[in-house]
């Protein structure tokens, strides 16, 4: 299989949600899991399926800030998870502002330095010196 991911992927567990804006009910918000992010999409964790191609609103809070990401979204492929009721979609960004790709940047940046054994005092000084993120006002 020929890999086409063009940005870092990182692995997470993040209670979110989205709303489908081609359904009957386009105000109707479903929750979601985010189960890896990066700049140009995230995997999520539902639990009904979510035709492809439908065009979807997505709102990730991101842990470690006061910050939620909100961005639309298009679902380009859909498998259902053997033994659950459950499916997991992979969803592309189709737009997304500049401080919510700032923001996921500093996520990804967060997530990955955490996995590096914090007994190097290089790590912690990274981790003191990410700007943190606050809802705008």
């Amino acid at each position: 299989m020929i890999e086409r991911r063009q940005s870092v992927m990182v692995e997470c567990e993040i209670p979110s949600s989205f709303r489908d804006l081609a359904s009957e009910q386009p105000g109707r918000i479903e929750n979601a899991t985010v189960r890896n992010i990066s700049q140009g999409g995230v995997k999520i964790r539902v639990d009904e399926i979510i035709p492809i191609q439908s065009s979807l609103y997505l709102y990730i809070p991101l842990p470690a800030y006061q910050y939620t990401v909100g961005t639309q979204a298009i679902p380009i492929w859909v498998v259902r998870l053997p033994r659950e009721q459950k499916y997991e979609v992979g969803v592309r960004f189709v737009r997304v502002e500049k401080e919510d790709e700032e923001a996921i940047q500093r996520f990804q940046y967060r997530s990955l330095l955490e996995k590096i054994p914090m007994r190097h005092n290089v790590v912690k000084d990274l981790l003191k010196n990410i700007p943190e993120m606050k809802e705008p006002p």
